[in-house]
Order: C-alpha cells, then sequence, then structure tokens
C-alpha cells in the first residue's frame, strides 16, 4: 500500500469523524429545541387545562420563562465559557428533563399547583439561557486548533491609512 493511500484514507476518515460529530451535536440540538418550544406551548396549556388558571396567572408562567434571559443573557457567555461544553449542555438538558418530569409526577399525585409551573418555567428558563450561552461549533472537533478558526479583529488597535 502507497504512502499516498495511507493518507488519502487517513483523510476520509477524519472527515467522516468530523461529520458525524456534526451530526450527532444537529440531532441533539434539533431534538432539545424542539422540546422547548413544546415545553413553551405545554406549561400554560397545562395550567388552563389542569389549574383552570386566569390570565395574569399564565402571563405569569410564561414571564418566568424569560426573566432568565433578562437576568443572566448578557453574563451567561461569559460565565460559561470557562466551562467544557459538552458537560455544560449535558448538565442542562438534565436539569430541563428533571423540571419537566416533574410536571406530570406531581399531577399524578395531585399536588401539581401554579407555584411549581412557575419554578419550572424559571428553571427551563435558566437552563436555556446556559446551554445557549456557550454556543460554538468549532469547539466541537477538538484536533483542530486555533489556526484553523477565522481570525478575528482586535478593536483595541487603531486603524492606519
Amino acid at each position: 500500500m502507497s504512502t499516498q493511500t495511507v493518507d488519502t484514507a487517513a483523510a476520509e476518515a477524519v472527515r467522516g469523524d468530523r461529520a458525524g460529530v456534526f451530526w450527532r451535536y444537529w440531532t441533539a440540538s434539533t431534538v432539545s429545541g424542539l422540546g422547548d418550544q413544546v415545553t413553551v406551548v405545554a406549561l400554560p396549556l397545562i395550567a388552563v387545562v389542569t389549574l383552570h388558571a386566569s390570565a395574569i396567572q399564565v402571563g405569569l408562567i410564561t414571564a418566568a420563562a424569560y426573566v432568565a434571559w433578562l437576568l443572566l443573557g448578557l453574563p451567561a457567555g461569559v460565565l460559561i465559557q470557562r466551562l467544557p461544553l459538552r458537560g455544560v449542555q449535558v448538565t442542562m438538558d438534565l436539569l430541563r428533563g428533571a423540571a419537566v418530569a416533574s410536571v406530570p409526577l406531581a399531577a399524578a399525585l395531585g399536588v401539581l399547583g401554579l407555584a411549581q409551573l412557575i419554578v419550572v418555567a424559571l428553571l427551563v428558563g435558566l437552563a436555556n439561557v446556559l446551554r445557549r450561552g456557550q454556543l460554538n461549533l468549532p469547539a466541537l472537533d477538538r484536533r483542530q486548533g486555533a489556526a484553523h478558526l477565522p481570525q478575528q479583529p482586535d478593536l483595541r488597535q487603531r486603524r492606519r491609512n
């Protein structure tokens, strides 16, 4: 077997591995995003159908989901950037899953209330902010160094004419 054939096979294996990483990440993000949108619709719907909530109570649940974006939206990227990408995303997905799973469990036990739906909306919103605060596709491929990333302009240096 020639050296060129080995190099070509190695290059194809690396490209295939990168594609596999991307497609796993894309699939997980798509499923997660779909779950987020179902939660946005389901929590107020559960409040109306099960708890006979008023319009103000439904508004509180909806607003609770967005409070985290107002409070943590800007600093979340800075806070989360120092943590490992996969660990943060998995932890936030597990937090969202546990919060959402508490709703049917509480309903089955007969203890579901408006306060719980508001807390679930807050937790889901917090997890969404922290999960989305560290979205960086080049970080998926650990073999790529900083040389493969596009160079960002340095805003501290003045442009010389």
